[in-house]
């Protein structure tokens, strides 16, 4: 009789690693996102204060091993091996998936090797006995995934310019990270657009040029203004001129590379949405005041 519940709960433990699908929309949602893998990683026993949380984060994939290390296979089932990849403390946490799950495994087989992708699983931890210490073995089974595209986190689709606050130009200049990350609105004037594209929104940022365009404003500001091709605010752009006084609506945005010291952060405005504002006579008057001067 023992013998024959032990066998039940290994199978019982074996169907629940083996549980990988294709996840919905709606079932993602039940993920946590609130921790990057670095930082489960960094401190997993925060993370994994449960035997089993579910967890989505993005990662650097870096192929497939065929097997585990040696410490993981008597704590993991058979048919489990190491998804590779890198990052200062990953080495805490071992990404693992199901040899035997088809689906995901012809996922993986269209990803080249350092790409981003989002990772949707269960982080699990379990007390081990390594030589003559007992230890903690963190382990998050993957069991969904998908390419990351950068355009995902910058785009708003709910664009509402109450959201918003008015900030002037010179002023963003001048209290640059008292805005990092806060939706904020410049009224400004447009002078018109730019495909001269740094590469580090390419290289670092994962935008390309075929995606954002540079918009140019009449007044001064130190950032670079990127605009999505395919949204409402390139049609506005393309129907106003230099005499319409507008808001844009945004973030003041970071790029930087975590795996590298020497990449010198820098700040850009991602433009959300652009509405029309009411100018006075005397405003207009000293606007064209201010852009004579500095054509000069």
């Amino acid at each position: 009789m023992k013998r024959k519940i032990a066998t039940t709960l290994s199978v019982a433990l074996i169907a629940t690693y083996c549980s990988a699908k294709d996840l919905s929309s709606k079932e993602q949602l039940k993920y946590a996102k609130d921790k990057t893998f670095d930082e489960i990683c960094f401190a997993p026993e925060d993370a994994s204060k449960k035997v089993i949380s579910q967890h989505s984060f993005q990662v650097l994939y870096s192929g497939l091993a065929t097997e585990l290390p040696e410490k993981y296979k008597d704590a993991l089932p058979r048919d489990y091996a190491q998804v590779k990849t890198m990052g200062e403390h990953s080495d805490k946490v071992l990404l693992v998936y199901s040899k035997k799950d088809d689906e995901l495994l012809q996922k993986f087989n269209k990803l080249l090797p350092d790409t981003n992708i989002i990772v949707y699983g269960k982080l699990r931890h379990k007390k081990v006995k390594v030589g003559k210490v007992r230890e903690s073995l963190y382990t998050f089974q993957i069991e969904d995934l998908r390419e990351h595209n950068p355009v995902d986190d910058l785009i708003v689709n709910n664009f509402q310019e109450k959201d918003y606050s008015k900030v002037k130009t010179k002023e963003l200049d001048v209290y640059l990270t008292n805005y990092l990350d806060q939706k904020i609105k410049l009224p400004i004037h447009i002078k018109g657009i730019s495909n001269n594209f740094n590469k580090s929104y390419s290289k670092i940022g994962g935008m390309t040029l075929e995606d954002f365009f540079v918009l140019k404003i009449i007044e001064p500001l130190s950032l670079d203004i990127l605009v999505y091709r395919n949204s409402q605010s390139s049609k506005k752009i393309i129907a106003s001129n230099s005499t319409n006084a507008l808001y844009l609506c945004g973030r003041l945005l970071k790029l930087e590379d975590p795996t590298s010291k020497k990449f010198i952060p820098s700040y850009y405005f991602m433009l959300d949405g652009i509405t029309d504002r009411e100018e006075t006579e005397e405003e207009k008057a000293k606007f064209f005041e201010e852009a004579d001067r500095l054509k000069d």
